[in-house]
C-alpha cells in the first residue's frame, strides 16, 4: 500500500528527461482567473508544439477558455487564505496526482499554489519543478514581523524548486533583498501581450451609449479586480478632485470583487455615484477599454501590470502607482505617469495634466504602444520561456 506521503520523493531518473521529445507539464494555481489572465497564451504555445499541458487549479470557472488552448483541466480545490485542515486535504490531492500523472515538469504560480504545488512535486518525485514569482506575498503584509514571516515561506518552498521565473525587474530586487533564492537560479521573463489583439474596430459611440455615457464626455477608466490591493479607493477620492477642473469626465471601473458594495457606498457618500459605473466582469473588457481616454492603476502592489500593457497598446495614456513591476512598464513622463501609492491628490493632478492636454495624452499613448511594440511582445515572452524549459530539460537529462 503507498505511503500518504513519502519522506523523500524517488525521482524520476534524469535519463528519462529528453529536451527533444514532448513534455507533459503540470500547471498549478489557487483559482482557474490566474491562469485564465496569465497562461492561455503559454498553454496554447505549448500545445501548437506538441506538449501535453495540464492544469490543477479549483476549477469553478474559465473552463472552457482554458481547455480550448489544449490543456487539459483537473479540479482540485484550494482555499486562498490560510486553513490547516484543507491545506493538507489539497496537499495531498496534488501528491496523488503528481504520482499518478507521470509529469515530466511542474511548474507552479500564486502563493499557496506556489507552497503546495512546489512541496507535493518534490514529495511525488517530478524531475522538474518550477515556480513563477508574479509577486511576493510579503506585499500584501503591512506588519513587519508578517513580512518577514511570509518571506521565509518563501524562501523555504524555493528550496523545493529547481528554477524560479519572475514577471519584472523590481521583483528580482526584492527576491536578492530578501535573500528569496539565489539569483543564478531566477530567471526574468517579462509577460507580453499580442498587439494583433487590440487592433480592434470598435464603434466607440455606441460603446458609450451601451454604457449611458454621453458623447464627447471623457472616460477615465480601470479594470482590476475590486481588492484592496488594486487601491480602488485612492482612485474614488480623487474623483472629486478631477471632476471639479473636468467636470464632464466620467469614470469606468471594470472587474469584480468582494470589496464592490464597499466602493460603490463610498462612492454615494462622495457624491459621485452618478459619474463612476461599476461593469463587474465583462467579456467585452478590450472594447469597453478602447473607449477610455485616460487609464488609471493605483495599484498598493503589482507584480507587473500586464492590464497596463493592453491599456498602452490601444495607446491610452496611464496613471498608475510607482510599485513593483509597473516601473518596468510605465516610464514616468514619457509613457504615462507615476505617483506615490495611496496618494489620491496625486492621482488627480496627474489625470487632470492630460485630461486638460488630450495632445499630451495622445503622444504619451503613442510612445506607450511603442514600448509595448519592443519590450512586451507575447511571442517574445513564451519563445524565452520555452528556451528556458528547454535548458532546464537538458540539464536535468545531461
Amino acid at each position: 500500500m503507498e505511503k500518504a506521503f513519502p519522506c523523500q520523493g524517488e525521482r524520476r531518473p534524469p535519463s528519462a528527461l529528453n529536451p527533444m521529445e514532448p513534455w507533459n507539464t503540470l500547471h498549478v494555481t489557487t483559482i482557474g482567473i490566474t491562469a485564465y489572465c496569465f497562461l492561455r497564451s503559454w498553454f496554447s504555445y505549448l500545445t501548437s508544439s506538441g506538449h501535453k499541458v495540464s492544469l490543477a487549479c479549483t476549477a469553478t470557472e474559465f473552463i472552457a477558455e482554458l481547455e480550448a488552448t489544449g490543456a487539459r483541466v483537473i479540479n482540485v480545490p484550494m482555499e486562498r487564505s490560510a486553513h490547516p485542515l484543507k491545506d493538507f486535504v489539497s496537499l495531498g490531492n496534488l501528491y496523488r496526482l503528481m504520482r499518478k500523472g507521470s509529469f515530466d515538469s511542474v511548474h507552479t504560480h500564486t502563493t499557496k499554489a506556489g507552497f503546495l504545488g512546489r512541496l507535493a512535486a518534490r514529495l511525488a518525485g517530478v524531475p522538474l519543478v518550477l515556480h513563477t514569482i508574479h509577486d511576493l506575498p510579503s506585499n500584501s503584509a503591512k506588519n513587519p514581523i508578517l513580512r518577514h514571516f511570509y518571506n521565509g515561506l518563501e524562501r523555504i518552498a524555493a528550496s523545493w524548486c529547481d528554477h524560479i521565473v519572475t514577471v519584472s525587474y523590481a521583483n528580482l530586487e526584492d527576491i536578492r533583498k530578501w535573500k528569496i533564492a539565489p539569483l543564478h537560479k531566477v530567471t526574468v521573463i517579462r509577460e507580453g501581450i499580442e498587439l494583433e489583439n487590440y487592433r480592434m474596430a470598435v464603434d466607440r459611440a455606441a460603446k458609450r451609449k451601451e454604457l449611458g455615457i454621453p458623447e464627447g464626455a471623457a472616460i477615465v477608466g480601470t479594470v482590476a479586480r475590486l481588492e484592496a490591493a488594486k487601491g480602488h479607493q485612492y482612485l474614488l477620492q480623487a474623483v472629486p478632485e478631477i471632476l471639479k477642473q473636468a467636470p464632464e469626465t466620467f469614470f469606468v471601473l471594470v472587474g469584480r470583487g468582494h470589496l464592490r458594495e464597499k466602493l460603490e457606498r463610498q462612492a454615494q457618500e462622495l457624491g459621485i455615484s452618478s459619474r463612476v459605473l461599476f461593469t463587474g466582469f465583462r467579456e467585452d473588457m478590450l472594447e469597453i477599454m478602447s473607449t477610455f481616454d485616460l487609464f488609471m492603476l493605483p495599484s498598493l502592489w503589482e507584480g507587473l501590470g500586464i492590464v497596463l500593457l493592453e491599456a498602452m497598446a490601444f495607446k491610452i495614456p496611464v496613471v498608475a502607482s510607482r510599485v513593483g513591476g509597473i516601473t518596468d512598464v510605465v516610464i514616468d513622463g514619457e509613457t504615462g505617469f507615476l505617483v506615490p501609492p495611496r496618494d489620491e491628490r496625486s492621482l488627480a493632478e496627474s489625470a487632470l495634466r492630460l485630461l486638460m492636454d488630450p495632445e499630451k495624452g495622445r503622444l504619451m499613448g503613442e510612445k506607450g504602444y511603442l514600448r509595448v511594440a519592443e519590450e512586451f511582445q507575447e511571442r517574445v515572452a513564451n519563445e524565452r520561456m520555452m528556451e528556458l524549459y528547454a535548458r532546464l530539460m537538458k540539464e536535468k537529462r545531461g
